[in-house]
């Protein structure tokens, strides 16, 4: 309420300094501008009004001290102090409005001094400050945005190392009856999940999360099944150190893996058709990224499987536990497109 008088109150003597015409104009632009309520505007135009009739009816004028209305400078500066739109008064302006002799200008310019600190017009700078503001509260929103995108970023790796749930969740283990070449299957339906194969004491505890369990290790081939299709690793926690082969799966009874055929081509130091490991020490603990003829398996050329096979050949050796995991470290990590290896 006070601001609203204050504002009424400059305006008043801002106007007077122009004639009628002129007065009615910049009453308008103030109006435009969102400085005058309707209220305001209606009432200061019949102020004008009023004034500007008595004026012509009277001819009077005071001759002994300069007038407002003979000075239209002192009123746009005097507006100045309060137009939010306007810039800061220059020298000019300043000057004008201290030579002014009439009282309400003197009066009204101490007044703005004293409220404002200085002869300047703050309003600038607190414009100049609330566009700072703007623009930090942009970079903070953008800054959140970015954050925002990492986390998701960072909770889908996440996901991919640490895949405990949804279709890669490990839900059942077997053991297969048949024995392997070395630890290789001789062909792609050699062996299956759903022929000469059951769950055993061995094959429950490569799934139970306990590393106190297991079972034994050399020519037996361990099986797991996923809740669904998943496109995971798998890490194999096992004493054997050579002699390591994997197999994947879409339905369990069709194989593929590098080895299938031809245990030369295992993971392991020994196996002299696997350059990634031959001859360059033992191979602890290994971790198998979803083998590349699984393309061939899949409808969207994905490498997705629901079923693993593990068969290792040292001896006497042990397999504790056989899990989906992320693919940062995979023995056999391949592109897509890559063509299978002799």
């Amino acid at each position: 309420m006070k601001t609203t008088m204050l504002r009424a109150a400059v305006l008043v003597v801002a106007v007077a300094h122009a004639d009628y015409v002129d007065e009615i104009n910049r009453l308008g632009k103030l109006k435009h501008r969102g400085m005058l309520s309707e209220d305001e505007y209606s009432q200061l135009k019949s102020t004008a009004l009023q004034r500007h009739m008595a004026e012509r009816k009277d001819g009077l004028r005071n001759k002994s001290r300069r007038s407002l209305a003979d000075d239209k400078k002192v009123g746009a500066c005097l507006t100045d102090f309060i137009n939010d739109k306007a810039g800061a008064p220059g020298d000019d302006c300043l000057e004008a409005i201290r030579e002014s002799d009439a009282p309400a200008v003197k009066i009204l310019f101490e007044y703005l001094q004293k409220k404002s600190g200085n002869a300047e017009n703050v309003i600038p700078f607190v414009k100049q400050n609330a566009m700072a503001l703007a623009k930090h509260d942009a970079i903070l929103t953008d800054t959140g945005k970015q954050l925002s995108a990492l986390n998701s970023a960072m909770y889908g790796v996440l996901k991919t190392i640490y895949p405990t749930g949804g279709d890669c969740q490990v839900v059942e283990a077997k053991k297969s009856n048949s024995g392997t070449s070395n630890g290789a299957i001789s062909s792609s339906t050699s062996h299956g999940w759903f022929k000469n194969s059951g769950a055993h004491e061995w094959s429950n505890a490569v799934i139970d999360g306990d590393m106190t369990t297991g079972g034994y290790g050399r020519a037996i081939l361990y099986m797991i099944k996923t809740k669904g299709l998943c496109e995971s690793c798998v890490k194999v926690w096992t004493s054997a150190e050579n002699y390591h082969n994997a197999f994947w799966s879409v339905d369990g009874n069709f194989w593929v893996g590098q080895s299938i055929g031809d245990w030369l081509k295992c993971y392991g130091t020994s196996c002299s058709k696997t350059k990634e490991t031959y001859q360059k020490g033992s191979f602890w603990h290994p971790v198998f990224s979803p083998y590349k003829d699984l393309e061939a398996q899949n409808k969207d050329k994905s490498r997705k499987w629901q079923y693993f096979g593990y068969s290792e050949y040292n001896h006497p050796r042990r397999v504790w536990e056989i899990e989906v995991v992320g693919c940062p470290n995979a023995v056999n990590q391949q592109k897509k497109g890559d063509e299978k290896k002799n």
